[in-house]
């Protein structure tokens, strides 16, 4: 068994460092399509101007100023880790090419989990779980109305029962209600959906729907699918649902979920330093490396989404 110097300790926490923040940045994931990143400064944050914003209007008198709404929310930032464990006679051993493959899956699966908050968010959006949309419902519910608004119609994003599998008729229902939403004075809110995401019990049939030129009709005179490239398709393991299905307008700067970022991702260790010893290194000769993120996932507009539990 080879000895271990400080340079090779300190040689490996550099290149784990470098390993993890390259790979982390290079993960395509499919979080910022459906939130948008909040930089937070402090324990909480609070979420009371989420109603949607004002449309332009003749100035015929005065300013008409558009208020903060009485209700909204309040996310508060949650410490999340994830550590590696290496052997030191992997170092003693020159074996650096085992711990960077190790050291780059780590990374991946570390930025998937933003993946995966920001998804279950979005799928747990018909119950209280991740908290509820500003104006106090669930952020897909039947009955949205913002506070103290002109406009006292209830909204509904939400979908359920028999008739709401995905389909080419419920697909196109989803569409026209997005595109029906209203702001709190009653006019037309630009929520065109461009994103269908569903989990992998779906995705041949969203493909089908979306992706298939011709559907029905004769052998003489097929069919034309009008909806085929009308949405893009995400299929993502986070939505467990075998029925549920969620449209989603992803091209504002307000997307569906909230990603409030606090801190991180931070790479630290808990290695020897110089000729003192760690207990884990001494005893075990173990050496561990942590992932630190800090943050929290809410609700955006309840516009900009739209589910239907499918049964």
């Amino acid at each position: 068994m080879g000895f271990v110097s400080t340079d090779l300790v300190y040689g490996l926490k550099s290149g784990v460092q470098t390993g993890f923040m390259k790979e982390f940045a290079a993960w395509e994931g499919v979080w910022p399509a459906i939130a948008t990143k909040v930089n937070s400064t402090k324990l909480s944050e609070d979420y009371s101007w989420l109603n949607a914003p004002p449309m332009m209007r003749e100035m015929t008198d005065e300013r008409l100023p558009k208020a903060l709404v009485e209700q909204g929310f309040t996310l508060t930032n949650k410490d999340y880790e994830s550590s590696l464990e290496v052997s030191m006679n992997v170092i003693a051993d020159d074996q650096y090419g085992q711990v960077s493959v190790r050291v780059r899956d780590w990374a991946r699966r570390s930025a998937q989990f933003l993946d995966k908050m920001a998804v279950q968010t979005l799928a747990a959006g018909n119950a209280a779980t991740y908290g509820l949309c500003y104006d106090g419902q669930y952020f897909f519910d039947t009955d949205h109305i913002d506070p103290r608004s002109e406009y006292q119609t209830n909204q509904s994003n939400y979908a359920s029962g028999g008739g709401s599998a995905l389909s080419d008729t419920t697909l196109k229902a989803g569409i026209t209600a997005m595109l029906n939403f209203k702001d709190d004075r009653g006019e037309p809110y630009p929520s065109n959906p461009d994103t269908l995401i569903v989990g992998p019990a779906l995705e041949w049939t969203a493909r089908e729907l979306l992706e298939t030129k011709k559907v029905g009709g004769t052998t003489s005179l097929p069919g034309t699918n009008v909806l085929t490239g009308r949405l893009k398709v995400i299929v993502s393991p986070y939505i467990t649902s075998a029925t549920a299905w969620f449209l989603l307008n992803t091209s504002g700067v307000m997307k569906p979920i909230i990603y409030q970022h606090r801190e991180g991702p931070t790479i630290t260790s808990y290695t020897p330093d110089g000729d003192r010893e760690t207990r884990e290194s001494f005893f075990r000769r173990r050496l561990y490396f942590g992932c630190f993120i800090r943050g929290a996932w809410g609700y955006g507009d309840w516009r900009t989404a739209y589910m239907s539990a499918g049964a």
